[in-house]
C-alpha cells in the first residue's frame, strides 16, 4: 500500500462503523481496514494514557458528581472504566474480573456491558478476538507447510526466548528466496508495527538465516526494500482466510461452533459465549439466536452471512 493511501485511510477510520465506507472507497479488504483502525486506537492510547492517568482523581470526582465521564477524557470505553475503577481503589486483578463478569458490580453492570460491546480493542471479548485472529493466521501457515511436505518446528516446540512461529527444517522457497523461518502477524505492516518487531526479526535472521514475515493485512510499500522478505499472503483460499482477511463469519444450523448462550446480549452468559467462540478459532457458528449473535459480531467488525 502506498503511504499516501494509508494516510488517507487511517484518517478516515475513526470508528467501527467506518469500515464499510473505507472498504468500498479504497477497494481494500475488511481485515486490512479493521487492523489499521485497531492499530490507530492502540497508538493513540499508548501516547496519551499517562496524561489521563495523572487525572484519575479528577475523573472520579467528576463521576461521583455527574455519573458520567468528562468530555475531555478521550479514551476507548473500557479504558475509561479502568481509570475510574483504579481511582476507586480496585486492584488490576479485581478490575479484570468485573470486566469479565459485570454482574459482580451491579452498580456498574449496564455501563460495563455498554463498554464491552463498543470497545473492539480493549474489552475482554476484543482481546480474545484479536488473539483468535493471530492463531488463525498461524493455522493457515501450518496447513500450507504440511500440504507442501515441508518439515518444520512450531514456536511451541522451540526452546528459548523470542522464537519464530515456524522454524523451517527442509528446503522452502517463497518468491524465489530460501526461507528458514516464518513469522505470522495478524496486523497491517505500518512503520510502527515494523519497528516494534525489528529487533525480533533481526534476532531470527542472525540465529536461523533469512526468513519471511507475513503481515496478513498488507504492508506499506516502503517496507518492501527492507532486509526481510515481507509478504501478505500464503497458501490457497479457505474459510480461515475469509474470516481473517474479509472478516466473514457464517451462521447456520451446522456451523463449526455450537452457540449455547442465550439471546440476551447484556448477560454474563452471552459474554462468556462470545469469548468461547473466539477461543475456539472457529469461522462458522451454529446458533438458534442468529440475530443476537449477528449484532454482537458486527460490533467487532465482522460481516455475518447465512
Amino acid at each position: 500500500m502506498k503511504v499516501e493511501d494509508y494516510v488517507k485511510i487511517r484518517n478516515e477510520l475513526k470508528r467501527i462503523e467506518d469500515l464499510n465506507k473505507v472498504v468500498r472507497r479504497y477497494g481494500i479488504r475488511r481485515g486490512t481496514a479493521f487492523s489499521i483502525l485497531v492499530q490507530k486506537k492502540v497508538s493513540y492510547v499508548r501516547k496519551n494514557y499517562y496524561k489521563f492517568e495523572r487525572r484519575a482523581e479528577e475523573i472520579l470526582e467528576y463521576w461521583e458528581t455527574n455519573k458520567s465521564f468528562p468530555s475531555w477524557l478521550k479514551l476507548p470505553p473500557v479504558m475509561k472504566l479502568r481509570l475510574l475503577f483504579k481511582a476507586m481503589g480496585m486492584s488490576k486483578k479485581r478490575i479484570a474480573k468485573v470486566l469479565k463478569n459485570p454482574e459482580e458490580l451491579s452498580e456498574f453492570e449496564d455501563l460495563i456491558y455498554d463498554a464491552m460491546y463498543r470497545d473492539y480493542v480493549y474489552s475482554p471479548v476484543a482481546a480474545e478476538n484479536l488473539a483468535a485472529r493471530g492463531k488463525i493466521g498461524e493455522k493457515i501457515v501450518e496447513r500450507y507447510l504440511i500440504a507442501r511436505g515441508v518439515d518444520f518446528i512450531s514456536e511451541k516446540e522451540i526452546r528459548g526466548d523470542k522464537t519464530p512461529d515456524f522454524l523451517i527444517q527442509s528446503e522452502l522457497k517463497i518468491g524465489g528466496r530460501k526461507v528458514r523461518w516464518i513469522e505470522s502477524k495478524s496486523m497491517f505492516g505500518d512503520v510502527f508495527a515494523y519497528e516494534d518487531n525489528l529487533k525480533q526479526f533481526e534476532k531470527y535472521s542472525s540465529e536461523f538465516g533469512e526468513g519471511a514475515v507475513i503481515f496478513w493485512h498488507g504492508f506499506l510499500d516502503v517496507l518492501r526494500d527492507k532486509e526481510f522478505l515481507i509478504i501478505s499472503d500464503i497458501g490457497h483460499p479457505s474459510g480461515e482466510k475469509r474470516f481473517l482477511k474479509d472478516m466473514v463469519v457464517k451462521i447456520s444450523d451446522e456451523g463449526e461452533f455450537s452457540w449455547k448462550g442465550g439471546e440476551e446480549m447484556r448477560s454474563g452468559k452471552f459474554v462468556r459465549e462470545l469469548i468461547r467462540f473466539f477461543k475456539s478459532c472457529s469461522t462458522s457458528i451454529a446458533a438458534e439466536e442468529k440475530m443476537a449473535v449477528k449484532k454482537a459480531l458486527e460490533k467487532f467488525g465482522y460481516v455475518v452471512t447465512a
